[in-house]
Parts: C-alpha cells; structure tokens; sequence
C-alpha cells in the first residue's frame, strides 16, 4: 500500500530530510533532522526496539523514527499533554510541510471553526503498521469522534461515542460531519 509519503529513509549518517513550503505553497528550505535529536519513547527496551519522536522546528511536523529500521515516519497530530512539543519550541512554525494530505486540510478546518479543538492520531508500535486513525475531542466536552482513513484520503469513515458509522467523501463533507458530531 501507498503511504503517501509520509516515510523517509534515515540515511547512514541517521538523518532524513523534512521537506516544506511557505503558506503561500512556494518551496522553502528542507530540514535535515538528526535520529540523536529525537527523543526515546521506549528507552529500556532493547535496540533494534527503539523508537522516538521529535517535532521538526521549521514546520511542525511530528515525527516518530524507528532508527534500526532506518525509518522515519511524519503523524498529523495537534499537540496536547502527551505529544505537546518540547518547552521553547514555537507556537507557529514558519514553514508548512510540503506534502498536504486530505487529513491535514480536515484538522486545519475545523480548527479554524473549533479553535479548542484536539487532535490525536493513533500511533502502532511499528513503521509498517496502520495508523489512519485520528481522535478529535473539544474540551472541556467528553464526546470524541474518530476518523479513519489508511493513506490519510478521502474517503474516511467516521463512528462517534455512540457507535455510529458514517463515511465522509470530500474534506468539506469530513469537516461539516466532524463539527455535527463534536458539537452533539
């Protein structure tokens, strides 16, 4: 199956480049990140286990890197508690990564209609695994609607705290579903 990029070859020398563009869509700079930059997840278990994460400080992106496996993998994820960037990172990047997904332009708006809102994507042990699968909650309210899609496309399927399954077909179809659910 097709990632859609979001994997990167960590080369010899334990980086890879985050590519990225301005907010107009202009190329702007690539970032070579560094697998020492990156912090442990899972520190005690043994090396070809290892896994960490990093944001890169040029556009935000949220990357997890699996070193043995020379593998580096970007997450659409909005910060909180558990994935909020290291203290001194900033607010708003000046870069945007390069590779736009469907998923990326449904948190984009609906965080514009629902500034409070959290995102989460699920995140499997493994670079190979699935993870289509985003959580988004607006606190302080406790209801929470899951997205899914495996490449990060349209279309995606919906099913809220209740069960219900729903597919959404369009990013404007995602977003309006997501605000219904979420306002519930």
């Amino acid at each position: 199956m097709d990632d859609g990029g979001w994997r990167a070859a960590i080369d010899a020398q334990g980086t890879w480049l985050c590519e990225h563009s301005d907010r107009a869509g202009n190329a702007a700079p690539p970032t070579r990140l560094k697998v020492a930059q990156a912090a442990l997840e899972n520190p005690n278990a043994a090396a070809d286990r290892r896994r960490g994460r990093l944001w890169c400080p040029d556009c935000g992106t949220y990357w997890r890197v699996w070193e043995h496996q020379s593998t580096a993998k970007q997450y659409v994820t909005w910060p909180n508690a558990w994935w909020a960037p290291p203290e001194g990172y900033p607010s708003r990047a000046p870069y945007r990564r390069t590779r736009l997904r469907d998923i990326d332009r449904i948190v984009a708006a609906a965080r514009e209609l629902l500034p409070g809102l959290e995102v989460v994507q699920y995140q499997q042990s493994w670079p190979g695994d699935d993870d289509g699968l985003w959580f988004l909650t607006l606190p302080p309210r406790r209801n929470r609607t899951q997205i899914e899609s495996p490449n990060g496309a349209c279309p995606f399927t919906f099913e809220d705290d209740l069960g219900n399954l729903r597919t959404g077909n369009s990013v404007a179809e995602v977003v309006a579903k997501v605000l219904e659910l979420l306002q519930m």
